[in-house]
């Protein structure tokens, strides 16, 4: 009656999570010189740590350029869905490109995230000749990064990524301080080197 309990499946293989490196970014940067604006959101993606579902949420009037972040763009859980995507402030011409497109409209406006968006990605990756790596890759690129800058602390870390990590009220204010410095020290693709 218990036929399920004689099924024998092999062990799970799980894969680590990847990241592009920062030659791959450099790459997908130069992709993006060249004229190809959706090389630019995969750049956005990478510096952001922003999942592609809030990718296709964007909307011109959530980037603050001023303030270097983007407001009210959280998918997914309570802490993402109230907390600032900082960027750093040499992203800011791609946002301002990226915005000059829309009409006022999303960011990806018309664009399917299964079909269309995927497609985009993944054609950019090939012009790149980068790994073949899943847009989830941006944000892992983003979090590896930073956790591999001694001097980045791992709430920071978190801060960026809007992950939950035990701290105090008091703290929020000095951790988004520290996000923004964090996200400006990442790598600048568009510089020499």
């Amino acid at each position: 009656k218990d036929i399920p309990s004689f099924i024998e499946l092999p062990a799970l293989e799980e894969k680590g999570q990847q990241a592009f490196t920062i030659e791959e970014v450099r790459r997908i940067y130069q992709v993006y010189e060249k004229g190809n604006w959706f090389a630019g959101c995969i750049i956005l993606m990478i510096y952001t740590s922003m999942m592609p579902g809030e990718l296709m949420k964007l909307e011109p009037s959530m980037i603050d350029l001023e303030n270097c972040q983007i407001l009210g763009v959280g998918i997914k859980t309570k802490l993402r869905k109230r907390s600032a995507v900082v960027f750093p402030s040499f992203i800011k011409p791609i946002l301002e490109h990226l915005i000059s497109r829309t009409g006022g409209k999303r960011i990806l406006d018309g664009i399917d995230y299964y079909e269309k968006m995927s497609k985009l990605y993944y054609e950019v990756l090939e012009q790149a000749n980068v790994s073949r790596l899943t847009p989830y890759a941006c944000r892992h690129t983003t979090g590896t990064v930073l956790a591999h800058d001694p001097s980045v602390p791992d709430i920071v870390v978190a801060s960026v990524l809007r992950h939950t990590k035990r701290s105090s009220e008091r703290y929020i204010h000095r951790r988004d301080e520290a996000a923004h410095a964090a996200v400006e020290n990442m790598p600048n693709p568009n510089a020499a080197g």
